[in-house]
């Protein structure tokens, strides 16, 4: 919820005409949501859900470096060490990361989509972890979501060929889903 709420406000004026007031209390919001992300850090790098956990997240970790990634990209002020700290633990689980044998359909998709999304948050950082990629590209029967959350990581480094190969052929629409078990 803490993201989400300073996400949207990195682009708001993409959509909207922005008065200085209105303008003031945005980055207002946004450096105040950076703040409290930095609070969510880790000594290893990775980001908890909730204040106190002792484990990190590995959707909350991906996705505050993501929005503190793109928070720099549009001019807010980030700490080089949260991000260095952030990538560097990105990259050990990006690296440490395995399809899981003996699970569901539903944990391998959770998996395999963690991993792309993970992948994904490295290309936008400008810190490709290009083994991980190429060897989850490999991997047969990866989700729609999946395949496209891969390509994008490609796009994102100029790597169009190996985008393109996830997803020719592959499917524009995904089908209802949920993302509970």
């Amino acid at each position: 919820q803490l993201i989400s709420k300073g996400l949207p406000l990195l682009f708001i004026s993409m959509f909207k005409t922005v008065d200085e007031e209105e303008s003031k209390i945005i980055k207002e919001n946004v450096q105040e949501a950076i703040r409290q992300v930095y609070s969510r850090q880790l000594p290893n790098g990775g980001f908890v859900y909730w204040p106190g956990n002792a484990i990190a997240d590995e959707w909350v970790s991906s996705y505050a470096g993501m929005f503190l990634t793109l928070a720099q990209e549009k001019g807010y002020a980030v700490h080089a060490n949260v991000l260095d700290k952030w990538r560097r633990f990105q990259r050990v689980a990006a690296q440490n990361w395995r399809m899981p044998k003996e699970a569901d359909n539903w944990l391998s998709w959770q998996s395999e989509l963690q991993q792309a999304f993970r992948l994904y948050t490295l290309a936008l950082a400008n810190s490709p972890e290009y083994g991980a990629m190429n060897r989850m590209k490999e991997q047969t029967g990866l989700s729609v979501q999946t395949r496209w959350r891969l390509a994008a990581a490609y796009a994102l480094m100029g790597k169009m060929k190996p985008a393109e190969e996830l997803v020719f052929r592959a499917e524009t629409t995904v089908n209802p889903y949920s993302s509970v078990n």
